[in-house]
């Protein structure tokens, strides 16, 4: 009794904790399309891009899951086609032995079994004829009944092919579709990029485009505090046992000073406190080159607070590690994880891309100290 009403209360705790987390990240994500807003939509080609590269991370995802949906659907295609193989050959085999018994029926039976029957001439021709006809009598009746399960087994698994056909067809056909918007987007995404990189030539213009962006991102910061303290707090109340309980350990961070691995590898074209080109002003993390889309990996354990779009940014992620200090991953094309979610010292968070107007692949990477930036590499080597 004890531990089925243990495992009641477990149940309802861990009910309880992630309806908490779902809360918390709903009012993120409200903060988030906050931020991103404006008063007029559309009024400019940032908001263009910004509303295309949405919608490209949107196709992307559901070409992934249409994939994965192709993928078990041929799965079990193929497992259906060796169920119906099976079924029809036991059926065959039943039928088989239908005919057998019933042509020694014919071949074996005493056509003067009644005649006998009836003028009761030898009591033990009768008994040895009428358990004869008994034998064959039952034996008929199961086979009968197994070949009528069988015929219906093999309906049922015919029916369902044919349907699991038709579900593969659809899918492959939403698939061309998914794939023609994705390249119509993509097109898209360079034309505005184009646009955008003809426009931002003075020093002026880029500084204002800069300022904005990093505006956009400490407000952010400072708006999903409550947030982030929120998470905090459940962590700490959340009963069920989980690996969340040892995360954010007190000063688990601060020990890992220069022992930390970079997110990816790659060259980092642009370094913290660079002086960045057009506008003079400096660099507040650093700006990783990837040979295309590679695997954005967690620099140490934590809880992530953030994972949407920020304008400037493109999918951005960020991780709190305890101790007040975050880890900020920008311009993914990808976010494996959600808020809320527990990552691991070098787990796969998000892959790499080209999001919030990048035109060659990389990772925006930065260490914040509360606020304030730190420099990567005394953390990471």
């Amino acid at each position: 009794m004890s531990l089925v009403f243990s495992a009641s209360v477990n149940a309802n705790n861990e009910v309880e904790y992630k309806k908490s987390i779902d809360n918390i990240a709903q009012e993120i994500h409200a903060i988030s399309q906050n931020i991103n807003a404006n008063k007029k939509a559309l009024k400019n080609e940032h908001d263009r891009l910004f509303e295309t590269e949405k919608n490209l991370s949107n196709l992307r995802k559901s070409i992934s899951l249409t994939e994965n949906e192709i993928i078990a659907t041929k799965t079990q295609n193929k497992q259906l086609s060796k169920q119906l193989e099976t079924a029809k050959k036991s059926l065959k085999v039943n039928q088989k032995a239908l005919s057998s018994l019933i042509e020694s029926r014919y071949k074996n039976a005493n056509p003067d079994y009644v005649k006998t029957l009836l003028n009761q001439e030898n009591p033990y021709a009768v008994g040895r004829l009428s358990n004869y006809h008994k034998y064959f009598s039952d034996a008929f009746q199961v086979k009968i009944t197994q070949a009528k399960a069988q015929v219906k087994e093999v309906d049922e698994i015919n029916e369902q092919y044919e349907t699991t056909l038709a579900q593969l067809e659809g899918q492959q056909k939403q698939y061309k579709q998914q794939q023609s918007a994705l390249e119509a987007s993509k097109s898209k995404r360079a034309k505005s990029i184009d646009k955008l990189n003809s426009k931002v030539t003075t020093s002026s213009e880029k500084v204002e485009k800069l300022q904005k962006n990093r505006s956009r991102l400490n407000s952010l910061l400072t708006k999903i505090a409550k947030q982030k303290e929120q998470l905090r707090k459940i962590e700490e109340q959340n009963k069920t046992p989980t690996k969340a309980t040892r995360v954010l350990v007190k000063g688990g961070f601060i020990k890992q000073k220069g022992l930390l691995n970079y997110p990816v590898a790659g060259k980092h074209s642009r370094k913290f406190g660079s002086r960045l080109e057009k506008s003079g002003m400096k660099s507040e993390g650093i700006f990783i080159s990837t040979n295309g889309n590679v695997s954005v990996k967690s620099i140490f354990r934590g809880r992530v607070i953030f994972a949407e779009f920020l304008k400037g940014y493109g999918l951005l992620l960020i991780i709190d590690h305890g101790d007040n200090h975050i880890s900020l991953y920008g311009h993914n094309d990808a976010l494996y994880k959600k808020v809320g979610d527990i990552v691991e010292t070098n787990e796969v968070v998000a892959l790499s891309g080209l999001t919030g107007g990048l035109k060659s692949a990389g990772l925006y990477f930065e260490i914040r100290n509360n606020a304030s930036p730190v420099n990567p590499g005394t953390w990471c080597q």
